[in-house]
């Protein structure tokens, strides 16, 4: 679906197989999900993992694989402890730290899992029009030479989008942690 939206803004084009039009969407869909989902620190997006060193005896840092949805490290702090801890390097889907004694680590991050799964939440629908027009904007120029000028305008829309989108859903957390709250206390 969203790739047949970004063909519908600038082309006649359906997505078809074979067509040049559907290999460009191809090429392009993951990463603009991916950079989508990585971009801002949507609420869909976060997950929270316990990691357990992978054994490193002979390295003065401790060193952990990270999942295979993580898009992005938000956050890492000791398992019970609400410091963070900062990451000395981050080598391919490893996360390395400078503490060697460490067992268990708490990693906050992003993943584009739910994106993927299509569990993007209804109200998140400025976020499915961002996405929809930077596909477009990645793919136009592939689709045919008469449209690559449409690329800044399409990835614009897409920032306008994107920008929207993180204000609901910034209004939607809010509003899921009020009502939490009011029922914690009894107000509800």
């Amino acid at each position: 679906m969203v790739c047949r939206k970004a063909l519908q803004l600038f082309c006649d084009s359906e997505y078809k197989e074979g067509t040049n039009a559907a290999r460009a969407c191809d090429l392009w869909y993951d990463d603009a999900v991916g950079q989508a989902c990585a971009r801002y620190g949507w609420s869909f997006t976060r997950r929270e993992v316990v990691l357990e060193a992978l054994d490193n005896s002979s390295r003065r840092v401790a060193e952990f694989q990270l999942p295979d949805d993580c898009l992005k490290v938000v956050r890492v702090c000791s398992v019970g402890e609400l410091d963070d801890l900062e990451v000395e390097m981050m080598v391919g889907r490893r996360m390395l730290l400078r503490a060697a004694d460490l067992q268990r680590v708490r990693v906050f991050y992003q993943s584009d899992l739910s994106v993927f799964e299509g569990a993007i939440p209804g109200e998140q629908r400025m976020f499915c029009k961002g996405v929809v027009h930077l596909l477009a904007g990645y793919v136009c120029g592939a689709v045919g030479p008469e449209f690559a000028g449409l690329r800044e305008g399409f990835l614009a829309q897409a920032e306008r989008a994107f920008m929207d989108a993180v204000t609901a859903d910034a209004q939607q957390l809010r509003r899921i942690r009020s009502a939490k709250m009011n029922k914690g206390h009894g107000l509800m």
